[in-house]
């Protein structure tokens, strides 16, 4: 193992001072932060409500925490905070996961497929503009929970089943 005297020396030094062998972190320097704990705690909250928010979007803080920045420095901000902007993760609004959960409970009891016809309402919409990017902490997909389909929408109604004929 190569290791120098010089950098033994400085790692024996810094344990005698500080009580631990690397350095303490250092006292920030510039500027004070524009934006405090209070205002991340409202811009995280902001975003799990809505993580598609555009940074022009989220700079009217003035109106809602009397503070004016820039969206750099608001992008800086969420950066320094772990967030980052990546491709949002779509969940119907009119789902629900618990009654989905009892189905297939219930249905757990007919093991034969065929004894079931799935029919189904599919709809198209030529009017569908949804955000596909959002804000969101490091290792968590944003979710965007809202309805499908907006204007007017054409329906189809497909029935599948096991049997094939």
């Amino acid at each position: 193992m190569n290791v120098s005297v010089d950098g033994v020396h400085k790692t024996l030094c810094t344990y005698e001072e500080c009580g631990e062998h690397t350095d303490p972190p250092k006292k920030q320097t510039g500027w004070p932060p524009i934006l405090d704990d209070d205002d991340a705690w409202y811009l995280r909250s902001l975003l799990e409500s809505n993580p598609t928010l555009y940074l022009d979007e989220i700079e009217k803080l003035e109106a809602v925490r009397n503070i004016s920045v820039s969206m750099s420095t608001i992008s800086r901000f969420l950066r320094s905070r772990d967030f980052t902007w990546k491709a949002v993760s779509r969940r119907a609004l009119e789902g629900d996961e618990k009654v989905r959960a009892c189905w297939e409970v219930e249905t757990a009891q007919y093991p034969d497929p065929d004894c079931f016809i799935f029919i189904d309402e599919s709809h198209v919409d030529q009017k569908t503009a949804q955000r596909r990017h959002g804000w969101a902490p490091v290792g968590l997909a944003p979710v965007d929970r809202s309805a499908f389909l907006k204007g007017v929408c054409h329906s189809i109604f497909p029935a599948l089943s096991a049997e094939h004929r």
